[in-house]
């Protein structure tokens, strides 16, 4: 009797730990697959900005910012997700200047 439960006990306890490098092994393969993760994202954001155009070059402000006139504009051609950043700065800038 003594014997039968020695084996189960040894069996019990191969199986847990059988389980455990399991529940490890699938651990580490969730880590590897974040690290590529975080790399792939990683490589797609680049922190190098363009240099400015000449356009860019030309709109831009003595007190920071850019200011460009476009004429003839169609209103296919607008898009109202371009935000006007900066207009109460740019209002004190030209009463400043008109006064």
């Amino acid at each position: 009797m003594l014997v039968v439960v020695v084996v189960v006990v040894v069996v019990v306890v191969v199986v847990l730990l059988l389980l455990l490098l399991l529940v490890l092994l699938v651990l580490l393969v969730l880590l590897v697959l974040l690290v590529l993760l975080v790399l792939l994202v990683l490589s797609c954001c680049s922190t190098d900005t363009p240099p400015p155009s000449p356009v860019q070059s030309k709109a831009k402000m003595p007190g920071g910012g850019h200011l460009l006139a476009t004429f003839d504009c169609w209103a296919q051609h607008y898009n109202p997700n371009n935000a006007c950043a900066g207009y109460q700065k740019l209002k004190a800038y030209v009463e400043r200047l008109l006064l």
